[in-house]
């Protein structure tokens, strides 16, 4: 029996694989049936989430990563299961059948893997970043008051752009506009701002504004917002500043190209600050500032500073008469009056521009007069005069309102948008709007007042929608000369002693940095208004703030944190009228004290995230307006709505998904209220009551959303309310909200309804029911069959944008009934977007008209096999823009997905007067039957074409098609041309009947110049970008090629003997960028020198060659004597190809022995960044092994290589395993002229690769032994960044030579006079790890030299000895891990003043005690003495630094079962925080169990107080059972100052703390636990337990989230107290 058991299973393990495949043989069909089956569902899954992607590009969303490779992988997919010969898999035909089996059984997994990544790609309505540059057309300005056209702005504007453009230029990464304010600095940065944005020079643009008082926490959150960092939860500035620095370096990885504006700087502040320094590759700053020192401090080179300057005489009288709209000779005295009004302005466009635009249709006296004003004080200073017009055009103010407003705007701070709402709600608690009797009617007069004084240049526009800014010169004037209303705004109150402060009326407070509220704040009794901003959870407020404040008409709150004590209005403040809390966090989520203030009329609690509105609120019987903007799950109390019979508007839209919680008792409330209200933003979903009887009729302003939440309708109009109505749900049931009654009203309208046949089935009453829509957005509406009728078309007089999707049954737009004949038109609408339209057949039956159209998406119309029609329309085509479509201002045409589609434009002629002659931007992804994008000499058709992207069309050879003849007359601007997986494509032009007219004479083709980008990847079948390709065609204005995975296909149509590269040069005569990835078309050599020049490109800057695994030489030459440089004629006096060289990039050349010879050096004297990795083969970077050795030759290889690439920044060399050194074979060719004498030789050997970088980076090169040759040691001063990791050859960095002056690498020169001490004065960072035989960094003779050295990392070098005595003053970052070797850091009296800690693979600690002069090793934490006792932990000799010293803790892949063991918890008085992570064996954090060798007492009990630990932080220690074990006889732990503790994914936690912990823990604040799968209660019961205890008594924060196994907080404890949480 025992044997029988033993046998069974083996025998089981080895039939599994033979009975797996015999399955193959036998289920073989049923494999087949199941795998086409699957893939039939996954091809559903495919067309879904390409719609949803699409959608999502068209409407700027956000889209995962994650969804193209998962289509591409999809399209593999597909073809794969094709590719399986599923015919003739009859029973005997054996191996056919396993093999067919076998494949099909191996496609259904990869099939379920995909099925199953797909369903976790999710599709949001995240817009993309503001920052992203998204590819639009900018029209010219119109703006009169516009300055930037005059020829001063146009010099700088263009000199700014081209320091911009340099790639890769150290000298140009930061730039500067500065002047006086004023001067025009922010319009020139704004128009800068378009021409990179419409040039797509970077892929995004970040703009903030920082200002007189810049907030560096305001800053860090401007920043995030721009890039889409949705939440900067870290609330230290530092751990800010570092998430933002890993946020940009990964988009830098990314190769993004990024430029941050930094708008009206006034001081130096750290970019460090912002994740700005260093400064990633490909980002470049602009800054703006009135202070030009304040900009080179930042570290803008002189060179990179603009002036901008005033405007000459001729500029300012024409920027003057443009705002007023004279003409010259219209009316000579008045322009006289006009000229010496100019002269008064000295040039300042902000004073010429505001006076202009008050004198603007007014009469001669009113000019006269504005020039006696100006001229009667004689004022000099230019300041004075702008403040003197900002002083008349406030007096011509004509309205109170206006001056009410102006005054009010400059109390806000500087550069801050000020939101057009907030000045109502202020002026109605101010009590501006004397004759307006509801909130509607002030709205009315505020936007009356804004545009106004907007008109007078008193206030200036916003990027934000809904506000508007104050200039500060115009903010100055406000606060110091008008006497109208006292006001003041403090950015830092202690400052400002004015004794007069206490008069004020209005004040506005900035709290940031402070911890104590202002004592005094209390003395002012004439305040009517105040501002607070910026306040965080550690300031202290008075109990009795408002004491003295009896006049208080208005308060505001904006990112403050609240304590009661504000919400504590005292009885005799009975003014109030106005409330505003905005990003305000209640430190008890107890508003109900608001309910005292009876006199109350507007209440803002925007971004409050309130969840409870309590019945006490309905105290407020005269409230006119509540906004809870951002509430989260708000339950509203039953009988609140009924008593705020007074209510105007009401806004409730909730924070993302956390829908209003209405009762049926809310509704009801609700249902009453909503005949009185005016104004409505709400979302009606989630509720199983639902509302029956709401009126919308009286709603003026409104956002409301039936069946679905609001978020969908994100659309920059955060600041602004649009009239907006969303439906979602049934055509019947929507109906009976009667919501229709408003839809003459509405201005967006968004519906996904079932069961509409057509628009009208929504409708009530159908009288001009959209006379003021402007955006339609209709998706999903599974019976639609047509949306308009003619009537409703004709009423859509202000449609701008069409967006319709997803109708299966949708055969037309607008249908035509009874025969009824005419043109229809859509008057404004410029967007129509139309995709997932399967049964769609044209616009309309009769002639439409669309004159304003400029952009139109078309995708998933699979009716239609051409866009345009023929020019003989034959029945078999079916065009979509035909001639009975007018839409003659089209600009943007994109198309996908049109499966049907032939053709865009037959390839026939066709008519000139199509709608196509406005086009600029055309793009088509995946039509995969599309043979033809143009017609046959397309240029007169598409004379305004600038952009053409192609993807994915497999059918398409070629894009243009050209007769010589016909074409070479027109001037094309077609600027950028992208092409991307077109498997079929050959060329980018082919030149038909060019070969007969070239014979005549020789004409250059060149009605394709003005093209400046070229991209082209994974086009397989690609020759060239044009044939034939020898004829002569003019490419003078490329700038940019960029291939990747081109070629290589179909390879015997290429001739052996053609050099795919060399005809592209000669007609690339400007190109500055050429970027090859695996372009098979490259064979052994890119560049033939032996060409002649005219062949090569003399303009390149930046050249990044990867995966050219056949090229075995960058530059070629057989005969480099006829290119040899005279001594007596300077490179730099020569045009030479490749001089302007800067950027080089090697990756993936693995064929590659070396990059240079030493006679190509000479041409690359710019040279400035250097990259290098992956190339297997590479021995050299310079290399003369394939050079003549003739004497001439290295005479003058002496002589011009005396400065090996004099302009070097950056020296990156990566995953390089041959490589032995930079230029060995230099110093060899001048082994071989021994003859020369001394002065000759030392100057050939005075150079080297790595004696000009600024950065050199060495990553896994292994077979380096010395870095830097002793021949540059003494003259690398501009180094200031070393990086090298993973050399394990690598023995030492800086090669100094014997003391007999030879060399200790070969060959072996003797050296009179060179100096090879290292000179390293600019060193300010140095990273070394992995290098395992290096024993020393730096000598004696170096260390005297590091005056500047800020940062050193030294980890993982087993051989480093000891760091030596030194004296740096500036370092401030020293880390040491792993370095076994390491005994003394120091051996003798150092000084390093910065420096606090040291970190370590185990923390940080400090060196208030020892200082660097400790002893004993460095190590990591495994290699500390502990008790025997603490599992794991590996015996060493040596000692880490004491656990006196240990400040923090960061811990990761540490496998030991305890951190920190008994015998050192009395040491751990300084530790303030503790970070672990993936710490795979941790058990426990703390250990308290006694041992013999701890030295506590058994019998007693004995108190540990770690006093200073403030946070606790784990995450993935995923066998941590307890923090620590509950001992109540032997240690008690206390943590008197511990607030935070975090804890996620730790799945073996099963609770966190025992009832007798708690008792240590009466500081914590914030108690967060995620991802922990067997965590029961937070709090556990404990044998023994008392019956009573006090639990957690200042917890605010308790964040629970993913507990699978949670039952609660706290089983079987006893609280005797209840505890309130968020």
């Amino acid at each position: 029996m025992d044997c029988i058991s033993f046998i069974t299973p083996v025998v089981e393990y080895f039939m599994a694989p033979v009975k797996k495949h015999l399955g193959f043989f036998v289920s073989s069909t049923k494999y087949v049936t199941d795998m086409k089956e699957k893939m039939t569902q996954l091809s559903r899954t495919e067309q879904d989430i390409q719609h949803k992607w699409e959608e999502a590009i068209a409407r700027n969303h956000e889209v995962s990563h994650h969804v193209l490779p998962w289509l591409e992988e999809v399209k593999k997919m597909n073809q794969k299961a094709q590719s399986i010969p599923t015919d003739g898999i009859e029973f005997f035909n054996m191996a056919k059948r396993h093999k067919v089996g076998k494949q099909s059984y191996n496609i259904l997994e990869e099939i379920q893997d995909l099925e199953t990544r797909g369903s976790t790609i999710v599709f949001t309505n995240t817009q993309k970043p503001l920052a992203e540059v998204v590819s639009t057309h900018t029209r010219s300005s119109t703006d009169g008051t516009q300055n930037n056209d005059f020829e001063s702005r146009i010099l700088i504007r263009k000199a700014a752009i081209k320091s911009l453009q340099l790639n890769n230029n150290e000298s140009h990464k930061m730039i500067a506009l500065c002047g006086m304010g004023g001067v025009g600095k922010t319009t020139m940065m704004e128009h800068i701002k378009k021409d990179v944005d419409s040039s797509k020079m970077f892929d995004r643009v970040v703009k903030v504004v920082l200002g007189e008082n810049a907030d560096i926490i305001s800053l860090q959150r401007d920043i995030a917002e721009y890039i889409n960092l949705e939440d900067l939860k870290e609330e230290a500035k530092d751990a800010r500043a570092d998430r933002l620095r890993r946020m940009f370096e990964e988009m830098s990885q990314q190769g993004k190209k990024v430029l941050v504006i930094m708008d009206d700087i006034w001081k130096v502040f750290d970019l460090k600050d912002v994740g700005l320094s260093p400064l990633p590759n490909g980002f470049k700053l602009l800054f703006t500032s009135r202070v030009r020192s304040a900009c080179t401090q930042m570290g803008v080179r002189n060179d990179s500073i603009f002036e901008v300057g005033f405007l000459n005489y001729i500029e300012a009288k024409t920027l003057f008469f443009r705002v007023v709209g004279l003409s010259d000779g219209d009316d000579p005295p008045l322009q006289k009056i006009g000229e010496d009004i100019v002269k008064k302005c000295g040039g300042l466009p902000i004073a010429i521009v505001t006076i202009a635009n008050s004198l603007t249709d007014n009469i001669h006296e009113a000019w006269k007069k504005a020039l006696w004003r100006l001229e009667k004080d004689d004022l000099k200073d230019l300041e004075e005069i702008a403040h003197r017009i900002f002083e008349m055009s406030y007096e011509n103010l004509k309205d109170d309102n206006d001056r009410a407003i102006f005054i009010l705007s400059g109390l806000f701070p500087d550069d801050f948008d000020i939101r057009i709402e907030d000045l109502l709600r202020y002026g109605w608690g101010l009590d501006f709007f004397k004759d307006a009797k509801t909130l509607s009617m002030a709205r009315g007069d505020t936007k009356i007042g804004v545009n106004n004084l907007l008109r007078a240049n008193l206030l200036t526009k916003s990027d934000k929608v809904g506000c508007v800014r104050m200039h500060d010169l115009v903010r100055l004037f406000v606060l110091n000369k008008v006497s109208d209303v006292k006001q003041a705004s403090f950015m830092n109150y202690h400052d400002d002693n004015n004794s007069h402060r206490y008069s004020c009326e209005r004040i506005l407070l900035n709290c940031s940095n402070m911890t104590e509220f202002p004592v005094d704040f209390t003395n002012y009794p004439n305040l009517s208004m105040l501002m607070l901003m910026h306040g965080n959870e550690h300031l202290k407020f008075p109990q009795d703030i408002y004491q003295r404040m009896e006049k208080l008409e208005v308060v505001s709150y904006e990112n403050m944190y609240v304590p009661s004590s504000l919400l504590t209005f005292q009885h005799s403040i009975t003014k109030l009228r106005t409330l505003r809390l905005r990003s305000c966090r209640f430190i008890n989520d107890d508003i109900s004290l608001i309910g005292s203030l009876s006199n109350l009329e507007t209440l803002t609690l925007v971004d409050c995230r309130i969840s409870r509105l309590p019945r006490v609120m309905g105290n407020l019987k005269k409230l006119k307006l509540l906004d809870l903007t951002k509430c989260v799950d708000l339950r509203i109390d039953d009988g609140l709505f009924e008593n705020l019979a007074g209510l105007e508007e009401l806004y409730m839209k909730p924070y993302y998904d956390s829908p209003i919680r209405f009762t049926k008792i809310n509704y009801e409330e609700l249902e009453i209220l909503s005949h009185c209200l005016f104004a409505l933003e709400v979302e009606l979903f989630g509720n199983k009551v639902k509302p029956k009887n709401m009126s919308f009729k009286n709603l003026e302003r409104f956002k409301i959303s039936i069946g679905c939440n609001l978020k969908k309708l994100e659309d920059g109009q955060g600041n602004a309310l649009t009239n907006t109505i969303q439906l979602v749900g049934d055509c019947n049931e929507l109906s009976q909200f009667k919501i229709s009654e408003i839809f003459n009203k509405t201005e967006r309208l968004y519906l996904q309804v079932n069961e509409m046949n057509q628009l009208e089935d929504i409708l009530t009453q159908h009288q001009e029911p959209f006379s003021n829509l402007t955006v339609l957005h209709v998706s999903e509406c599974a019976n639609l069959t047509y949306l308009f009728t003619v009537d409703v078309a004709s009423g859509l007089k202000k449609l701008e944008r069409l967006i319709i999707s997803d109708c299966p049954v949708m055969r037309t737009l607008i249908a035509v009934e009874n025969g009824m004949v005419g043109v229809i038109k859509l008057p404004k609408l410029n967007f129509m977007s139309l995709i997932g339209l399967p049964k769609m057949e044209s616009f309309c039956d009769n002639v439409i008209e669309l004159p304003e159209m400029v952009e139109l998406i078309l995708g998933d119309l699979p009716k239609f096999t051409s866009i345009y029609p023929h020019v003989h329309n034959t029945s078999e085509m079916q065009s979509l823009l035909n001639k009975k479509v007018a839409i003659p201002r089209l600009e943007k045409l994109y198309v996908s997905r049109m499966e049907n589609l032939k053709h865009i434009w037959p390839r026939e002629t066709v008519d000139e007067n199509i709608n196509a002659s406005m086009l600029r931007n055309i793009r088509v992804k995946r039509c995969k039957n599309l043979t033809n994008l143009f017609p046959l000499n397309p240029l007169p058709l598409l004379k305004h074409l600038e952009e053409l992207v192609v993807e994915e069309c497999r059918s398409i050879e070629v894009l243009f098609n050209v007769e010589l003849e016909s074409n070479n007359n027109y001037n094309c601007r077609l600027r950028s041309i992208a092409v991307l997986n077109l498997g079929s494509l050959k060329e980018l032009w082919r030149m038909i009947n060019v070969g007969h007219v070239l014979n005549k004479s020789d004409v250059q083709i060149k009605c394709f110049n003005g093209v400046e980008s070229i991209k082209i990847a994974n086009c397989k079948m690609f020759t060239n970008i044009f044939t034939p390709a020898t004829c002569n065609f003019d490419l003078g204005a490329l700038t940019e090629i960029i291939t990747a995975h081109v070629g290589g296909e179909d390879e015997d149509i290429i001739n052996p003997n053609y050099h795919a590269c060399t005809y592209t040069w000669a007609t690339c005569h400007h190109l500055q960028k050429l970027k090859l990835q695996y372009d098979k078309r490259v064979k052994e050599v890119l560049f033939e020198m032996d060409s002649t020049h005219q062949h090569l490109p003399y303009c390149l800057e930046s050249l990044e060659l990867n995966g050219l695994f056949e090229m075995s030489h960058v530059w070629k030459c057989n005969n480099w004597n006829k290119f040899l440089i005279p001594q007596h004629q300077p490179a730099l006096q020569l045009q030479l190809p490749f001089q302007n060289l800067t950027n080089i990039s090697l990756w993936y050349c693995h064929i590659l022995k070396y990059l240079f010879s030493p006679l190509m050096v000479k041409y690359l004297t710019n040279l400035k960044s250097l990259s290098i990795g992956m190339c297997d083969g590479i021995e050299e970077i310079i290399s003369s092994r394939d050079d003549a050795a003739d004497a001439n030759e290295e005479e003058n290889v002496a002589s011009s290589t005396s400065f090996l690439f004099p302009q070097l920044n950056v020296l990156e060399l990566q995953y390089l395993p041959c490589l032995r050194s930079f230029d060995a074979n230099v110093i060899l060719i001048v082994h071989h002229q021994s003859q020369l004498n001394g002065e000759v030789l030392i100057n050939a050997c005075r150079s080297s690769l790595c004696q000009y970088p600024r950065k050199i980076s060495i990553v896994t090169c292994n077979a380096i032994s010395v870095l830097i040759p002793w021949y540059v040691v003494g003259q690398m001063k501009s180094l200031e960044e070393l990086d090298i990791r993973y050399c394990e050859t690598i023995r030492k960095v800086f090669d100094e030579g014997s003391e007999s002056g030879t060399t200790l690498t070969t060959p072996t020169v003797l050296l009179k006079t060179t100096n090879h001490v290292p000179q390293l004065y600019n060193l300010k960072r140095v990273e070394i790890s992995n290098c395992d035989l290096l024993s020393h960094v730096f000598t004696f003779s170096t260390l005297e030299s590091l005056k500047q050295l800020k940062f050193l990392s030294i980890e993982h070098c087993n051989a480093i000895q000891e760091i030596n005595t030194f004296r740096w003053p500036l370092l401030d970052t020293l880390i040491i891990n792993d370095c076994p070797q390491l005994m003394t850091f120091t051996s003798g009296e150092s000084e390093t003043p910065k420096l606090n800690y040291i970190s370590t693979g185990f923390g940080k600690y400090g060196l208030d005690d020892c200082g660097l002069n400790f002893h004993g090793k460095i190590n990591e934490y495994t290699q500390t003495t502990f008790p025997a006792s603490s599992s794991d932990v590996t015996l060493s000799k040596g000692t880490t630094f004491s656990f006196h010293n240990l400040i923090e803790i960061d811990a990761a892949y540490i496998f030991v079962e305890t951190l920190i063991p008994l015998n050192v918890l009395l040491q751990l008085q300084k530790l303030e925080k503790i970070d672990i992570y993936f710490c795979y064996k941790l058990k426990e954090v703390f250990e308290v169990v006694a041992l013999e060798e701890s030295g506590f007492n058994e019998s007693q009990t004995t108190v540990v107080k770690i006093p200073n630990l403030k946070q606790v932080n784990l995450d993935s220690v995923y066998d941590l059972k307890y923090l620590w074990q509950s001992n109540r006889s032997m240690v008690l732990l206390e943590f008197p100052n511990l607030t935070t503790v975090s804890i996620k994914k730790c799945a073996s936690l099963e609770y966190v703390f025992t009832c007798s912990m708690v008792g240590s823990l009466v500081q914590l604040k914030d108690l967060h636990i995620s991802f922990c799968g067997k965590i029961e209660v937070i709090m556990k019961e404990q044998e023994e337990s008392e019956a009573k205890m006090t639990m957690l008594p200042r917890l605010k924060s308790l964040k629970l989230y993913d507990l699978e196994s949670f039952k609660g907080f706290c089983l079987g404890c006893k609280l005797d107290q209840e505890l309130e949480l968020k």
